[in-house]
């Protein structure tokens, strides 16, 4: 049911009275405009005339979403932080991925030019033997300075020299069998010898050089007739090896031991012989009923001679004789080669009850 409001007295007039053209209570004619009223609904009294939307703009709305949003997740973070699992990553050393292991580096050896032709019958039973010989001059070593006398030396005497071969290392490994004779023709050249076990070989010809290694259970290397000018010994002499050498006025040097019943020439009239590496750090010692037999200008002896070694040694004109220890019955006798010649200088270590060291005729 719709009402109408007269104009005149504000009488509010239903759908019953309305029929009539005027109001029945100021008996004033209702306008024409009152028959629209008579089909509209009445207005609400609550006037909203000035009142504001509460809910504001819709980029307001967002704005707190967002922020209520960034401080949940920051609870979130500090709450985890203070966890023991969160304490213990924190405390955890970091890992580092360990740096590649370099590669060795290796220096390349400059090729050499070929070699000098040798003598067509060289190593004649053994067609299959490669050539041994190093003719490089960038190869050798400047000859070593002289020794220093010791404190007993005879006053005015020369100290003795030392022997002008290279201090090459261990000679290289060979990997194959020496014949029975081999025949050197090489004056300038090197030859190395493996180690022989239980093998005799004989050395004939020319040679600068001579490398040994080791020679063992009765083993023979005869180089009487071998022309050379510079010998080494890198390993040791033993077990009752015979061995002959030569090299007059050259070097012949023994960085290791002798010992065991070895028989030892050697023949070097005006040169040098050495019993000893030269920094001091290898065994020489002579030992065990060793027989050496030595001809040169200078004879060196730096480390102990004992256990019945007997020792003979021919010194040239103005020759010199040194060693560190006899012990255990070992003799060393010594003379001069011809009568005529200056007495020879004499570095004498200790001789103990049992040994003896003399001079003879």
């Amino acid at each position: 049911m719709s009402n109408v409001k007269c104009p005149h007295c504000a009488a509010i007039v239903t759908d019953s009275d309305a029929l009539a053209t005027i109001c029945p209570l100021c008996g004033q004619p209702l306008p024409d405009t009152a028959n629209l009223q008579r089909h509209a609904p009445l207005a609400s009294p609550v006037s909203t005339i000035g009142m504001r939307d509460r809910r504001g703009p819709p980029w307001r709305m967002l704005l707190w979403g967002g922020m209520a949003v960034v401080i949940v997740a920051i609870g979130f973070r500090l709450a985890f932080e203070m966890t023991p699992r969160a304490t213990a990553i924190r405390n955890s050393p970091v890992e580092h991925d360990e740096p590649a292991a370099e590669l060795p580096t290796v220096a390349l050896k400059p090729t050499s030019p070929p070699a000098n032709q040798h003598d067509t019958n060289q190593h004649d039973t053994n067609p299959h033997d490669t050539n041994p010989h190093d003719t490089n001059p960038a190869a050798e070593a400047p000859p070593a300075a002289a020794m220093a006398p010791a404190n007993n030396l005879a006053a005015g005497a020369p100290p003795i020299a030392q022997p002008a071969v290279a201090n090459a290392g261990p000679p290289p490994h060979i990997d194959f069998q020496l014949p029975p004779v081999v025949r050197l023709a090489d004056p300038d050249g090197e030859y190395v010898i493996p180690a022989l076990n239980n093998q005799r070989v004989t050395l004939t010809g020319t040679i600068k050089r001579l490398r040994v290694a080791s020679i063992d259970a009765n083993s023979v290397l005869d180089a009487s007739d071998l022309k050379v000018r510079e010998i080494i010994c890198a390993g040791k002499i033993d077990a009752a090896s015979v061995v002959k050498l030569n090299a007059p006025g050259g070097a012949v040097e023994f960085r290791e031991k002798v010992a065991g019943g070895v028989n030892l020439e050697v023949n070097a009239p005006g040169g040098i012989v050495t019993f000893g590496d030269a920094g001091g750090g290898m065994d020489a010692k002579i030992n065990g009923g060793v027989m050496l037999k030595i001809t040169a200008k200078r004879v060196e002896f730096r480390d102990r001679i004992n256990g019945g070694v007997h020792v003979d040694v021919a010194l040239s004109n103005d020759g010199a004789l040194a060693f560190k220890e006899l012990t255990g019955g070992a003799h060393i006798h010594y003379h001069k080669i011809r009568r005529e010649d200056l007495e020879p200088h004499i570095q004498s270590g200790s001789v103990d009850l049992t040994a003896e060291f003399k001079q003879t005729e």
